[in-house]
């Protein structure tokens, strides 16, 4: 929420190096951009599911997207190609904008008929019109370290638009899709089958470790395991492999094979701390004993 509370992990799996992110609210979608291996922009449907490549090809370095809701459009600027683009939401009818004189483009937004943006080489934020890039201007000049830009109005009248989610009575989270408002949980939370607009927390859940990701399953729909499952929103796990728990204390442990670390954190992601980090090849096992607060691990390397 916008306090800050009722936290959801929404994607975490083949992401290289997320950047930007923007919202559709109307039509119930989000788009990011990422710079990683495999550079592309994205989307999803505002709950995280149905997520799809937009543009994945002669794209390298983008930074900065931002969204004309109206249109349907999707501009983004490419610090590596040294262009702004724009094509329709589903990626068709691309079309470069801008092409000379770029530097380092990052931040970038949009507003009424123009495009704004940021070049933190050139320490200058720029508008063109949207359509043609005609009536390029510098707007500022001489400002050290430039990254993001959001242009606004200064008065947003809220019957301007609304969607199923402005006003609802989801207990915790209302996550608009083009399928409609949809109530959702938090981390470690689920919804209540006998009310589906309250989130409660279940009695008894799996975790699991699946592509190396740590994860977390409402026992309630066994049927559907393969689908509900959740990745748990720790920091730094590149290569789990065995996983325990210690509920009294809401801690989960787990070793990397990757890093050769043990590990633990609160259930809820945060207060990570590596436990074990020398001597360890494969990490393969381990246990917790939660009442004499010990730890125990195979490592198949080193034959211990």
């Amino acid at each position: 929420r916008l306090d800050g509370s009722h936290r959801k992990l929404l994607i975490s799996h083949d992401l290289g190096e997320p950047r930007d992110i923007v919202v559709d609210m109307k039509h119930g979608y989000i788009y990011w951009s990422d710079w990683g291996t495999n550079p592309k922009i994205e989307r999803a449907w505002m709950d995280g599911t149905h997520r799809q490549e937009v543009i994945s090809q002669d794209i390298i370095w983008p930074n900065g997207i931002a969204l004309d809701v109206d249109e349907q459009k999707i501009y983004w600027c490419d610090a590596r190609t040294d262009k702004i683009e724009v094509a329709s939401v589903d990626g068709s009818n691309r079309k470069v904008i801008v092409f000379e004189f770029l530097q380092h483009p990052f931040g970038l937004s949009i507003l009424g008929d123009y495009i704004y943006w940021t070049d933190w080489e050139e320490k200058i934020v720029e508008r063109v019109r949207k359509h043609t890039g005609e009536e390029r201007t510098i707007l500022v000049a001489h400002l050290d370290n430039l990254m993001g830009l959001q242009a606004s109005k200064a008065h947003v009248k809220d019957q301007d638009f609304r969607n199923d989610c402005f006003r609802h009575n989801c207990s915790h989270l209302c996550l608009q899709t083009p399928n409609g408002g949809q109530c959702a949980c938090p981390n470690g939370f689920e919804l209540d089958p006998a009310n589906p607009k309250n989130c409660i927390r279940p009695e008894a859940f799996l975790m699991f470790v699946s592509k190396g990701d740590i994860n977390r399953a409402s026992l309630r729909s066994l049927d559907t395991l393969s689908t509900n499952g959740a990745s748990l929103a720790f920091n730094g796990v590149t290569d789990a492999s065995a996983i325990d728990a210690d509920f009294t204390r809401q801690r989960v442990y787990w070793t990397d094979m990757e890093e050769k670390t043990i590990s633990s954190a609160f259930i809820n992601g945060t207060d990570k701390k590596i436990l074990v980090e020398f001597g360890l090849e494969f990490p393969d096992g381990l246990a917790v004993d939660w009442m004499s607060q010990n730890l125990y691990w195979t490592d198949r390397k080193s034959t211990r």
